[in-house]
């Protein structure tokens, strides 16, 4: 019954309300995508990050997200420690900048689409490339076939072109 009398008053809207609208929509939509996430990752949690005991309680909340205590060494953490979105302020905008990284687009433009300063832009992607190389596998197992290998070169800053 809520969505059909929203969508009647959004029929009578002027062109520039809409525009504020959409702005709007558009940051709760990554709020919510974000939360999403952190919801699933709150589900995973079965032992301390610290000590990885399985004795932890709930021990409320933070900033809308769920902490918890260890019974064994008295820490306290939730579903973000140790991951690359520990300590970050912004979680609203860190999926739109995933999708800058995913889509190649620069630091400075990055910032300016996600409304960030590009030292936070440089900051959030160098951590975030960071995690990734700690999570490659060193090792290839079973059978593996490869038909061309692409790697990519930079010869910035080389005389020569070698």
């Amino acid at each position: 019954m809520k969505i059909k009398q929203l969508l009647t008053q959004v029929s009578k809207l002027s062109a520039n309300d809409v525009l504020v609208l959409k702005d709007a929509l558009k940051r709760r939509e990554n709020q919510v995508e974000s939360s999403i996430v952190l919801e699933s990752k709150t589900h995973d949690i079965v032992s301390c990050p610290h000590c990885n005991s399985t004795s932890i309680v709930g021990f409320g909340s933070k900033d809308g997200r769920k902490r918890f205590k260890c019974k064994s060494c008295s820490k306290t953490f939730n579903s973000l420690t140790n991951s690359p979105l520990a300590r970050l302020r912004k979680l609203d905008k860190h999926i739109a900048n995933a999708n800058c990284m995913l889509g190649g687009v620069s630091i400075r433009k990055t910032a300016e689409l996600i409304n960030v300063s590009p030292s936070t832009a440089f900051r959030w992607r160098h951590k975030f490339l960071s995690k990734i190389e700690t999570m490659n596998p060193t090792e290839l197992a079973g059978i593996v076939e490869a038909d061309e290998t692409y790697f990519k070169e930079s010869f910035k800053g080389k005389k020569g072109g070698e």
